[in-house]
């Protein structure tokens, strides 16, 4: 089990000594107390669904648009149905001329805005099935360097996407609720 291992402080009001949690997606062990709680989470109940994808000849223009006008940072590169790649904020800017947008901007600046997705993509994007446990992707956030997991389900379709931040929002909620 991939887990790690926290100290805090728990109910300062009322001094207590601290407490060593091991935490995953998998379960809780109270390490002083010997609780363990097994609640398996699934990335199904933690991805995002709203997922915005682009086609493989799209311009860095349009990805730019995107990225620039909303709040995530990856884009999923479809063909036909088919996941291709996937296009980060990063991706793009270090494909893009730093000059875009300021006063030095030459044509030769504007026109990486003109490359195509296929370009700039990662290709062959590690996935996961629906099903498949946080804990997975754990192990696959720690084992590539990737920082999101295009969620598929058991037909081959596109239903969400994970990204690491997903997973601390989720683990963080469930601290929360148990603290209380």
């Amino acid at each position: 089990m991939i887990a790690q291992t926290f100290s805090f402080r728990c109910a300062l009001q009322h001094r207590l000594p601290p407490r060593r949690l091991v935490l995953s997606a998998e379960s809780v062990y109270d390490a002083d107390f010997g609780d363990h709680t097994q609640n398996t989470m699934l990335v199904k109940h933690i991805m995002s669904r709203n997922v915005v994808t682009v086609g493989l000849d799209d311009t860095l223009a349009l990805v730019k648009e995107i990225f620039d006008h909303s709040k995530f940072h990856h884009l999923l590169a479809m063909e036909q149905g088919e996941l291709l790649g996937v296009v980060s904020d990063r991706d793009l800017f270090k494909a893009l001329s730093p000059n875009i947008g300021t006063s030095t901007e030459t044509y030769k600046d504007t026109a990486t805005l003109n490359k195509r997705v296929h370009q700039i993509m990662s290709r062959k994007p590690k996935y996961l099935r629906e099903d498949a446990t946080v804990d997975a992707a754990i192990a696959m956030f720690t084992e590539h360097p990737i920082s999101c997991i295009p969620i598929l389900s058991e037909d081959d379709r596109l239903v969400g996407i994970l990204s690491w931040r997903d997973i601390l929002r989720s683990l963080h909620s469930r601290h929360s609720d148990e603290e209380s």
